[in-house]
């Protein structure tokens, strides 16, 4: 399912961002933590912005063998 990118707010919670990546809420928990992804926690909460998670995944990285 494609996720209508306009239609996500342009700063997400958890969810959202999960949905977004199309990663299981868990593992964008498990990489929150690490700051693996760019995120900041507002009110005791992770916050992650639509244009940095774009830019993000715009980004190229290193090849791991475990992708």
């Amino acid at each position: 399912m494609e996720v209508d990118r306009e239609s996500l707010p342009p700063v997400m919670n958890t969810a959202e961002a999960a949905e977004f990546l199309r990663l299981e809420v868990t593992t964008l928990y498990r990489l929150a933590n690490s700051r693996k992804v760019p995120c900041r926690k507002v009110g005791g909460r992770w916050r992650f912005w639509r244009a940095s998670l774009e830019r993000f995944m715009e980004t190229p990285t290193e090849k791991t063998g475990t992708d």
